[in-house]
């Protein structure tokens, strides 16, 4: 039987990372408990990354505490999602797709018109949960990570843009144009 804390709906907050935070700490550990090889960057490269402003970062938090984030790069009419993850305890309660929406929504608003990640090639759960994002592998890059060694897939995700009626136009043939 489940508790009441695992029946009770997750509403997470989910807002734009402050630079000045410094909450790199927090990061590091989410993506060090959560990943099933660790976490993919060193302590000072969240340290680093966490400390730029050209990158757009979102985190969810849950009663004040921080259990997820997303991040990338937004240039011109593209974007890349450098890493997305929640903490064990909040995952399969909708959190990453909640921050994955945000995402897409600023991507949106900045008139980003395809998303792109990389993903290992074994992990298929993440793979699944982008596919029913919208995502399609695109290409592999062999040997991209490390410890341990493993191929990527990269994925693209096309964005749809509001038509005047509200409905949402595809544009995906744009690229054949």
């Amino acid at each position: 039987m489940k508790n009441d804390q695992d029946r009770k709906k997750i509403q997470p907050i989910i807002r734009r990372y402050d630079f000045n935070e410094e909450n790199y700490e927090r990061f590091y550990d989410i993506a060090d408990q959560s990943f099933r090889y660790g976490a993919p960057w060193t302590y000072k490269q969240y340290k680093e990354t966490l400390g730029r402003e050209d990158l757009v970062f979102f985190v969810a938090e849950v009663d004040g505490q921080l259990v997820g984030y997303i991040g990338g790069k937004l240039l011109l009419d593209e974007a890349e999602i450098y890493t997305i993850v929640v903490s064990k305890k909040f995952q399969k309660k909708k959190i990453a797709r909640a921050l994955l929406k945000r995402f897409k929504e600023e991507c949106r608003i900045k008139g980003v018109e395809a998303i792109f990640l990389e993903v290992r090639k074994s992990n298929k759960k993440a793979r699944t949960f982008y596919r029913k994002n919208h995502f399609d592998v695109i290409s592999s890059r062999t040997g991209y990570y490390t410890e341990p060694g493993e191929d990527a897939l990269v994925m693209k995700c096309r964005m749809r843009k509001k038509e005047e009626n509200g409905k949402e136009a595809d544009i995906s043939d744009r690229d054949k144009l």
